[in-house]
């Protein structure tokens, strides 16, 4: 992996400010995001119950868990440097199916695309 995706990352998720204010009690680092093997461990880590600032990330696509809202955890979705989605809640029923689905419009699509 590219290690200037982490660092634009890194710096894309102290931007927001729920892992800003879970960054002052529990700092995240950059060491922090967790390089999957493959989408099924990548959506294992999205679909799990993770900490704010967990990072987890396959290719050039990364989720940083920026809080609970509701009954689920939101997420931030960015390709390389654009953030897909600032506030991601998967659904509860969500499979692996909806979820490469989703991975795929973000790997295929511009940022224009994607918001069509």
């Amino acid at each position: 992996m590219n290690q200037s995706w982490i660092d634009v990352w890194y710096q894309a998720a102290l931007q927001n400010t729920w892992v800003r204010e879970a960054h002052a009690k529990d700092p995240l680092l950059k060491d922090d995001f967790y390089e999957c093997n493959g989408l099924d461990e990548l959506f294992k880590w999205v679909k799990s119950r993770q900490s704010t600032g967990s990072a987890f990330y396959y290719d050039d696509i990364c989720f940083i868990n920026v809080g609970m809202e509701g009954d689920g955890f939101d997420w931030m979705v960015l390709k390389q440097g654009d953030v897909y989605l600032e506030y991601y809640t998967p659904p509860r029923n969500m499979d692996k199916y909806d979820f490469y689905r989703l991975i795929q419009r973000i790997e295929t699509e511009t940022l224009e695309e994607f918001w069509r």
